[in-house]
């Protein structure tokens, strides 16, 4: 909010006199501004001649009277018409005249001259002058400058911080940069990781093809030795008759001499497909694989993070100052704002940006009027990863 101070032009139409002497000597008939002259009319029973305003002496006529018509434009609308020599005065509002209103001239300069009622800008605030002011004078609302300067528009406070916008859209995905990077160093070996749990048991699998027959089992134990029969005569080789069930194995005879090779035994039935084994135990875990090779880039990631608030106070006197609060480690600044501690209305924030880089918010406050007063600024800075 802006806070006003100064003159507001207006119209006077009031004609005569508003304050006289005791005296009465002189009197004003008539004041008023017309065709780009002042005009002022009356009688003066005293003296010879009168001046306006101090100036613009006039030789009283017949009778007293006095006619002045004169380019002039009182800065108050006001005029005096005094006797010379003679203490008699009379005070009049001129019709048809506004006050001088402000003439506006930019940021004020300490290398250019002003004239009463020029209007400038400095730290936010607007000022007019009070008087005429010669170059180098001391800047608006400095300590010594209250007799050249009046607040005209006061600059309002400084707003409290917003909250934190929401994350935009993720940017379009740049161009293909020309040709394929060369292949990074492989990474080192992680370490092996922890073996995990047994999976659930899998569903029995299909019947497989029939094994190729097993190798001969061991031999049975030797049976204890029968006795010895009488040799009988060789008879006739016959038939091969079928063959008949094994029999328990008989004890094992005395070695008998080496017989002949007999012919091959005609070969066997094929065996009934056994049932399908239980599954077997997990098991152990491999060695680690070597690394893979690099992936592609992923897309760019969107949000903030380390995202910090950092503030910084000054030390409490009553001079103008500055605080800068720093981000932390490779942090940079993406907002900030400022506060004073003043409770006279005579401290005002200055200057409130980024600083160090883009690093830092710095927070400049200063007095528009002197004051004894202790007072301290406070620097806020807003930090976030790059």
């Amino acid at each position: 909010m802006l806070k006003l101070f100064g003159l507001l032009a207006t119209t006077s139409l009031v004609v005569g006199a508003i304050a006289t002497d005791a005296s009465a000597a002189v009197t004003i008939n008539e004041a008023k501004i017309n065709a780009g002259l002042l005009t002022v009319t009356g009688v003066s029973t005293t003296g010879g001649s009168v001046t306006l305003d101090g100036q613009f002496p006039t030789i009283l006529g017949g009778g007293g009277a006095f006619n002045i018509n004169v380019i002039y434009h009182p800065e108050d609308c006001i005029v005096r018409v005094k006797t010379v020599g003679f203490p008699g005065f009379a005070d009049a509002v001129v019709a048809n005249c506004g006050p001088r209103g402000v003439l506006p001239r930019g940021i004020w300069s300490s290398s250019k001259q002003y004239k009463l009622d020029d209007l400038v800008t400095f730290l936010g605030t607007s000022w007019r002058a009070k008087q005429n002011i010669s170059a180098g004078g001391l800047a608006p609302g400095s300590v010594g400058a209250g007799t050249n300067w009046a607040v005209f528009a006061k600059k309002g406070d400084q707003g409290l911080l917003g909250p934190l916008g929401p994350t935009g859209a993720a940017g379009a995905t740049g161009a293909t940069g020309p040709g394929v990077g060369a292949t990074g160093p492989a990474g080192a070996t992680g370490a092996t990781g922890a073996t995990g749990a047994a999976g659930p048991t899998g569903a029995t699998g299909a019947a497989g093809a029939t094994g190729a027959a097993g190798a001969t089992g061991a031999a049975g134990p030797t049976g204890a030795a029968g006795a010895t029969g009488a040799t009988g005569a060789a008879g006739a080789t016959g038939a091969a008759g079928p063959t008949g069930a094994a029999g328990a194995t008989g004890a094992t005879g005395a070695a008998g001499a080496q017989g002949a090779t007999g012919a091959q035994g005609i070969q066997g039935i094929q065996g009934i497909q056994g049932n399908q084994g239980a599954t077997g135990a997990q098991g152990a875990t491999g060695a680690q694989g070597a690394t893979g090779a690099q992936g592609a880039t992923g897309a760019a990631g969107t949000g903030i993070t380390g995202r910090e608030v950092i503030p910084a106070t000054s030390a409490s006197t009553s001079v103008n100052k500055s605080v800068t609060a720093n981000c932390t480690g490779a942090n940079v600044a993406i907002g900030g704002g400022g506060s004073v501690s003043d409770t006279t209305g005579d401290v005002t924030i200055a200057a409130s940006n980024i600083g160090g880089g883009g690093t830092s918010w710095v927070v400049t406050a200063a007095e528009t009027n002197n004051t004894a007063v202790n007072w301290t600024v406070t620097a806020t800075v807003i930090c976030a990863t790059p």
